[in-house]
């Protein structure tokens, strides 16, 4: 059994969970599938900061009008320590905004002042005009790029997926890659298993991840480096890196745009059986 956000666990005792709506669900596994910031994980092997790594940035993503009236094309707009793009959906006339901000420090606050902080005017009025709709954005989302750091993700009949257990970092690291396949292995591993096998299927789903899952946490700062500048030298030669890469051969593109590798190659060594 996998709780989602409408399923809040309140209190777990094994795998008997009380949700927030006062339910009492007993099951034969419990599946912790609820994110970086994990309720499942932190009632079944401790606080967060045990396991979570920041990385030093934040992103932040919402959908606003199409203020700077770019309409299918894609804005980018760079400063040091400051990658922001505006780009289109698919509904006419709206926008997604998307900004990845270094900071050494960390926040409580997700809000969108914090946002408006981190950026101020490093990236020009346009940019601005961008950051006055956050506050109205009904999708704003803003969080630290962290990782999730654990030598083992199951606990009894208790087990992680996903960002809860081995998080390589949003929007950096191959996480949605790492997850799908994840749960691919976690099904594959209990299929056909008996109550008293699940321990043993668990610790078998942890086994043939562990290399992945290790191979990705060198991923997600690899990728912030190359698409989050640190300089304006780094600003200058990724313009000029970005205006040769349509002249380049297919092979070179990909080796380019790689990062080294990413999710792709994160995932090589997985037997999905």
């Amino acid at each position: 059994m996998a709780w989602t956000d409408r399923q809040v666990v309140e209190r777990l005792d094994g795998t008997t969970a009380q949700l927030s709506g006062g339910a009492t669900v007993e099951a034969d596994l419990v599946v912790g599938a609820d994110g970086l910031h994990s309720g499942v994980r932190a009632l079944a092997f401790g606080p967060e900061r045990n396991y979570r790594r920041f990385l030093g940035a934040y992103l932040a993503v919402y959908t606003l009008p199409d203020v700077l009236g770019t309409g299918p094309t894609v804005a980018a707009f760079t400063a040091p320590g400051l990658a922001a793009t505006v780009y289109p959906t698919l509904t006419s006339g709206l926008s997604r905004a998307l900004f990845l901000v270094r900071t050494a420090e960390e926040f409580d606050n997700r809000g969108p002042d914090l946002l408006a902080d981190l950026v101020g005017d490093r990236l020009g009025p346009r940019v601005g005009a961008v950051l006055g709709h956050a506050a109205a954005a009904r999708d704003f989302y803003l969080d630290d790029i962290s990782q999730i750091r654990m030598d083992s993700w199951s606990r009894g009949a208790v087990t992680l997926a996903g960002d809860a257990g081995y998080g390589p970092g949003p929007a950096v690291g191959g996480g949605t890659s790492l997850a799908a396949a994840g749960a691919f292995v976690l099904a594959d591993e209990l299929r056909d298993v008996t109550v008293g096998e699940i321990p043993q299927a668990l610790q078998r789903y942890g086994e043939r991840l562990a290399g992945p899952v290790r191979h990705s946490r060198d991923v997600g700062p690899k990728v912030l480096d190359a698409i989050v500048p640190r300089s304006p030298a780094q600003i200058w030669a990724t313009a000029q890196v970005m205006r040769l890469l349509p002249r380049l051969p297919a092979p070179a593109r990909r080796r380019l745009t790689s990062f080294g590798g990413g999710a792709t190659k994160m995932l090589d060594g997985l037997e999905l059986g």
